[in-house]
């Protein structure tokens, strides 16, 4: 994991996502920079013993000089399995960490 995004997590008490549900997004230059997403923050969070959504949201350079319509819809449908996750774990009061 990159050193300013280990720093971030590091600063964060570890509570501050209990029982939470996540969704991951990131910019970069390449389309191959969505692997981060796969491959390194989703491993993380699920480290923390949090829901991630299975809805990723990357946006390549080209996307969000340009092309921005092709990144809306996608946002659209995290938020709103987001939403969805967030409703149940507060309709349950499941916590996520015992596992």
């Amino acid at each position: 994991m990159s050193g300013l995004l280990k720093l971030f997590f590091d600063l964060l008490p570890p509570v501050t996502l209990s029982g939470k549900a996540v969704t991951l997004g990131a910019t970069g230059g390449f389309a191959r920079h969505a692997l981060l997403l796969e491959s390194v923050l989703r491993s993380f969070i699920s480290y923390l013993h949090r829901i991630t959504v299975s809805i990723r949201v990357y946006g390549a350079k080209p996307e969000w000089e340009s092309d921005f319509e092709r990144i809306t819809p996608r946002a659209r449908r995290a938020g709103g399995e987001l939403a969805r996750w967030t409703q149940l774990l507060q309709c349950h009061n499941t916590d996520v960490t015992a596992s």
